[in-house]
């Protein structure tokens, strides 16, 4: 069981680690140039709510993983697997984006992104609400920047 935590923690590092070093590239002077809309957040403060959405979701995971016996296997799968989908899709997400600045793709990535974490938050809900009260800023937070991408995108097109 404690292996579980320890991989979630990981995984949840990893997460952070590869994203922001795929964003450093692209924020330091492309990102600047971009015309970007009214609400988007001042400096680091995305960076500080990645940081604290991931942290909760880890918390999440772990809470599931906590219920693990008295749960189905394969929604327990399902939940995980969807997990490692969306950590795959963060990671990939900050590529596109800062790396390669692909506007676009970058936005219907993260809709994707978002879809997955909307996935999650349906599973977990009948599990445990609590679960499901730790995801939700996550779910806030990635359809968001969803939309700030994509108004990112339409005002650089």
């Amino acid at each position: 069981m404690y292996l579980s935590y320890i991989l979630i923690v990981l995984i949840a590092a990893l997460v952070s680690f590869a994203g922001s070093s795929f964003a450093a590239s692209g924020l330091k002077i492309w990102y600047k140039g971009l015309k970007k809309p009214d609400f988007t957040p001042k400096d680091n403060t995305s960076e500080k709510a990645w940081i604290a959405v991931l942290v909760l979701t880890g918390i999440s995971l772990i809470v599931i993983s906590r219920e693990r016996l008295q749960i189905d296997s394969t929604i327990y799968l399902l939940i995980m697997g969807t997990a490692v989908l969306n950590a795959v899709l963060n990671i990939f997400w900050n590529y596109l984006f800062f790396t390669m600045h692909e506007l676009g793709l970058a936005a219907i990535e993260a809709f994707a992104l978002t879809l997955t974490v909307l996935a999650m938050t349906i599973y977990m809900f009948p599990i445990s609400i609590l679960a499901t009260l730790f995801i939700i800023p996550y779910l806030g937070w990635c359809a968001f920047t969803a939309y700030l991408n994509y108004k990112i995108w339409e005002l650089n097109d």
